[in-house]
């Protein structure tokens, strides 16, 4: 089972440019989209609903905290990401004449 130091986890979101606040909205964001889609689709394989309820919330934690790591990594080293605007955009360069 994959361990994460929390205290490591803690320090490099609370030093990071984008703070806690914006990666917990993030992940909200994130779970909520996530859960629905699945929850959805377990319905539909006519799952019960404790059933699609329990897989759904499992599987929304699971893939939020791998989305969440991934991109945290990510924008650690710059990578940036258009679809999920992390960074500003780039100017372009003024065209001094």
């Amino acid at each position: 089972m994959l361990t994460l130091d929390w205290q490591l986890y803690a320090v490099l979101v609370l030093e990071s440019k984008m703070g806690f606040r914006f990666w917990f909205k993030r992940a909200v964001f994130v779970y909520c989209g996530i859960f629905v889609v699945l929850m959805i689709a377990e319905l539909i394989k006519q799952n019960s609903i404790t059933t699609a309820l329990e897989h759904s919330l499992l599987w929304a934690a699971i893939s939020t905290a791998i989305f969440i790591m991934a991109r945290f990594i990510q924008s650690k080293q710059g990578i940036v990401c258009d679809s999920c605007q992390d960074f500003p955009k780039p100017k372009a360069p003024s065209k001094k004449e």
